[in-house]
């Protein structure tokens, strides 16, 4: 029988995807849900439905997984800014280990017995609240009932809590400071199908530790009414709290469109950096620099990089899509030389900057396309002894891949936030002669 909009369907699911939707089987068609585990026994009803798939909506569980907990956020069953609330965190982390594991043997096409030997029980963290170093609100609705926060699943409309469990306790201070400003001073959210509407979005940015705190609302305008009084009141709740206001920004965006930030940031008050430690290397931090969301975790990865690069006095690192240079680095101290590449010109010149801020003259960065660059100081007699990769979601460029195989390094570092294009380049590296020794989940 088929499928039809608002059936109503029994859901076991079987697995969960890489959005943390369930994801079961309904005569003979795979059908996804929000709020679903492996375990489950749940009713549901069909919402969307297309040729290879359907998409369902809870309705209510008959059996709840072993792996199930209460959510600690109450929007989470709307918020998009989690998705696995839900689930227990011993489980979480064998779900991680397990996703990574079922990419490489089903699009990487690695053995198993060999994956499941090789690959690492995952890295968590022991406080897994208030970890995201960077937070992005959405701003919207008229003076007088104005929302901030996370958009709702699959929507534009915002969830307004007062407290998120995975945002910096600073962020939910700028939050509930920002909102009252903007009632008292009469000041709209933005309204972006009639482009109407001042704030846009809140950025706010802070150390591991939360005592420095650098905030950044986004106008579709040019400055924000009582400026002065919204600073002063900022400044002064987050010190009752232990914090410290050390910068402050304003990004003018007054083009249509989703594009969250423009380049044009102006410097407000006070200084125009905070500052973090990973290890023994200090990172400046703007409101436009790339830095890992998860500051403790990032410390972790980096840890293990290290570890497995075990590198000598005499050996030369390639470290490709470098960023800031974060984890170049980091290596830099145990390597004879460090040369790191980008595409973004102003990662580079933050990654020159940290390098001499401190006090690391065996490192270089080269600004432009990895597949252009890397060949061109290949030509140019540079041999690496270790490679370090860490390319956005895409994964890297076939050109480069090329390269690095060519090169022949003794080692090669692999650094990805997408299993499935880890799993498509680390098949190409393997039949290009690479042999895969180790797989680390963080």
């Amino acid at each position: 029988m088929d499928l039809q909009l608002n059936d109503r369907v029994e859901l076991e699911p079987r697995d969960i995807n890489s959005y943390g939707q369930g994801v079961a089987e309904v005569n003979g068609l795979v059908v996804f849900c929000d709020g679903l585990l492996p375990g489950d026994h749940a009713i549901g009803r069909i919402k969307r439905l297309k040729k290879h798939y359907a998409c369902a909506e809870l309705e209510f569980l008959k059996k709840a997984s072993r792996m199930r907990r209460q959510p600690f956020c109450s929007l989470f069953d709307y918020c998009g800014g989690c998705s696995l609330q839900h689930m227990n965190y011993p489980a979480q982390l064998i779900w991680k280990r397990q996703h990574v594991v079922d990419q490489l043997i089903r699009l990487g096409n690695f053995a198993e017995n060999r994956i499941e030997e090789i690959t690492k029980t995952t890295i968590g963290m022991e406080h897994p609240y208030y970890y995201r170093n960077k937070s992005q609100f959405a701003v919207a609705g008229p003076s007088g009932a104005v929302e901030i926060g996370f958009f709702r699943r699959g929507s534009h409309q915002i969830c307004d809590g007062a407290v998120c469990g995975i945002v910096s306790p600073p962020a939910d201070i700028a939050r509930t400071v920002l909102r009252r400003h903007m009632e008292t001073y009469q000041i709209a959210g933005y309204d972006e199908k009639a482009h109407r509407g001042l704030v846009r979005h809140l950025l706010v940015r802070t150390t591991c530790d939360h005592r420095s705190v650098l905030v950044c609302p986004v106008l579709n305008g040019d400055v924000l009414p009582a400026m002065d009084r919204w600073m002063a009141d900022l400044k002064q709740d987050l010190a009752e709290k232990g914090h410290a206001l050390e910068s402050v920004y304003v990004n003018v965006q007054k083009k249509r469109g989703n594009t969250i930030l423009s380049t044009d940031f102006r410097h407000i008050a006070g200084e125009p950096y905070i500052y973090e430690r990973i290890g023994d290397i200090r990172y400046r931090i703007s409101p436009a620099s790339f830095f890992q969301i998860n500051t403790v975790q990032t410390a972790a990865l980096y840890k293990e990089v290290q570890r497995l690069a075990d590198l000598k006095a005499s050996e030369i690192v390639l470290d490709l899509y470098c960023g800031t240079g974060a984890i170049g680095l980091q290596l830099a101290a145990h390597a004879k030389q460090v040369i790191g590449n980008d595409v973004v010109a102003p990662a580079i010149a933050d990654a020159q900057i940290n390098a001499k801020m401190n006090g690391i003259d065996n490192a270089s960065f080269y600004v432009g396309p990895a597949e252009t660059v890397i060949p061109r100081l290949y030509d140019e007699g540079i041999q690496a002894d270790c490679v370090v990769v860490d390319p956005p979601r895409k994964g890297c460029d076939r050109e480069l891949l090329a390269t690095i195989l060519e090169m022949a390094p003794s080692k090669m570092i692999y650094v990805s936030c997408n299993p499935a294009t880890l799993a498509r380049d680390l098949r190409i590296l393997a039949d290009g002669g690479f042999k895969l020794q180790a797989v680390q989940p963080v």
